[in-house]
């Protein structure tokens, strides 16, 4: 273990080596969609909106999530790029969590090939335009696994206390934070110098503070039905064959959207050098660390997948990015600073993968426009969706527009990012959709893009005005998809002001 100026060096060299690949990341995957994007992945809109009420849980997911873009997201024309910066401000704070893991028991070589690997894997590039639960979760893994190391070599309680609220605040994003603390667990009981932390009256600070932490939403859960716990739990179940093979169709993609990012950087880096027994000269007790970073999350959640009988979505797997890519880099190191890859041609040779990367993102939107198949939603230009939406409220009353209805939680859900009067979200095709809400909505009005089942939506709401309602039709960022989305704006008068003129 490096000593306090050691670990002030090691801080050091993470800027040194890895701020280009940073700074591009931050212009390639924040600043330009960010400036282009006309939307946001739906997961990101209904974390949104579900944070207008602020509560200690929502129906799908833990708060923290919630919590957080309702005080980063104001709506505007910088709603999206704000919240794209936010994500890669996740994906450094998350690399330097890695880098520290890995620094503290290989080569600086060693520990910027895993940080490269963060930032050219999925979760700093492709998904990093999809904030969501998985993504949020991310640096909290980073986090618990880096202090938890930390904690069971030099048993401080200030890393204690770290991995304490670290693992508290990690369970109020999402429950799958279980997923980086048991393999701290696990490393505490086979590694025999680290036994020694069940011993310290720290150990037990850093559960009282986590349990602490989680009390609140505990609480919330149990006065609204252990929600969100049964839906993880049971959000995919397993019934037919055809289910099994998507479960391991999903897990098999998880793999790839965690471990292939580490692995292509490893076999790329083979050419910079030639191999060499790295992994050989390591410690047993290195080793072992490896194992439980770089296999043993995955194992976890094959067994939680056949404890619940859930198939595995690849996104679930995105928070263990950090575990697999400290995990294989211990398992084949870059070497020393005199027989090993120079930390500057690891980063120049991630710049050249997440170009690469960023290149073929654009192709693969630009042919979905040019079909007239546009596969994802924040190429939607929904702007002029809130503008149209915010005139017609404007043409029939004075007060603001409170509530906004639809039915596709894509598209539809998207003015939240641009109506500055921050109305309720209405999704009315929701299971989660609260009556209460429904009743509010009623009883002040609003206005509702609806896209599928106009005959449904007036059934909710009888006094809608749907002969004057005008067809709008979405385009895309690029303008070159002749259909993009069609919904209709639907004016929908207060209950005790049923007049549509």
């Amino acid at each position: 273990m490096m000593t306090s100026s050691g670990v002030d060096r090691s801080n050091r060299e993470f800027v040194v080596d890895l701020w280009p690949l940073i700074i591009a990341n931050f212009i390639l995957w924040a600043i330009v969609p960010g400036l282009f994007f006309g939307n946001l992945h739906t997961d990101t809109l209904e974390a949104a909106y579900w944070g207008r009420d602020l509560a200690l849980g929502y129906p799908k997911h833990p708060p923290l999530l919630s919590w957080v873009l309702a005080l980063v997201l104001q709506p505007g024309e910088a709603s999206i790029l704000i919240l794209l910066i936010f994500g890669q401000i996740i994906s450094a704070l998350s690399t330097f969590a890695v880098w520290r893991l890995v620094r503290d028991r290989a080569s600086r070589s060693t520990a910027t090939l895993a940080a490269a690997a963060i930032l050219v894997s999925p979760f700093a590039t492709f998904y990093a335009a999809q904030i969501n639960h998985n993504s949020m979760l991310v640096p909290f893994n980073a986090g618990v696994l880096c202090f938890g190391l930390l904690y069971l070599e030099k048993r401080s309680v200030s890393y204690a206390i770290s991995l304490g609220v670290l693992t508290g605040l990690g369970a109020l994003t999402k429950y799958e934070i279980i997923f980086a603390i048991l393999p701290v667990i696990v490393m505490s009981l086979v590694i025999p110098r680290f036994r020694a932390v069940w011993r310290l009256r720290a150990t037990y600070i850093a559960m009282v503070i986590a349990i602490a932490l989680v009390i609140p939403h505990t609480i919330w859960l149990d006065y609204n039905g252990w929600t969100s716990v049964v839906r993880a739990v049971d959000s995919a179940p397993i019934q037919t064959i055809e289910e099994f093979a998507f479960g391991f169709w999903g897990f098999f993609w998880g793999m790839v959207a965690t471990a292939a990012a580490p692995a292509l950087m490893i076999v790329l880096s083979r050419h910079l050098r030639a191999p060499a027994s790295d992994y050989d000269a390591q410690s047993s007790e290195t080793r072992v660390i490896a194992w439980c970073l770089a296999v043993l999350p995955f194992v976890l959640v094959v067994l939680a997948a056949a404890v619940t009988l859930q198939f595995v979505k690849a996104l679930w797997l995105l928070p263990l990015t950090p575990s697999a890519a400290a995990g294989l880099a211990l398992f084949f190191p870059a070497g020393d600073a005199e027989n090993g890859i120079r930390p500057w041609g690891l980063v120049s040779l991630a710049l050249k993968v997440t170009f690469s990367l960023f290149a073929l993102f654009w192709i693969y939107i630009f042919i979905g426009d040019v079909i007239d198949r546009p596969m994802e939603a924040y190429v939607a230009k929904t702007q002029p969706l809130a503008d149209a939406a915010q005139e017609i409220w404007a043409r029939h009353q004075s007060k603001p527009l409170s509530c906004y209805m639809t039915d596709e939680g894509k598209i539809g859900a998207s003015p939240v990012l641009w109506l500055k009067s921050r109305p309720q979200i209405l999704d009315i095709g929701s299971p989660f959709a609260s009556p209460e809400r429904f009743l509010a909505c009623g009883e002040s009005g609003g206005v509702a893009a609806v896209f599928e089942d106009i005959a449904a939506f007036q059934a909710r709401f009888p006094q809608a005005c749907i002969a004057d309602a005008p067809v709008f039709r979405i385009g895309t960022i690029f303008g070159l998809a002749r259909t993009g989305w069609v919904a209709h704006l639907i004016y929908v008068p207060p209950a005790l002001q049923p007049d549509c003129h």
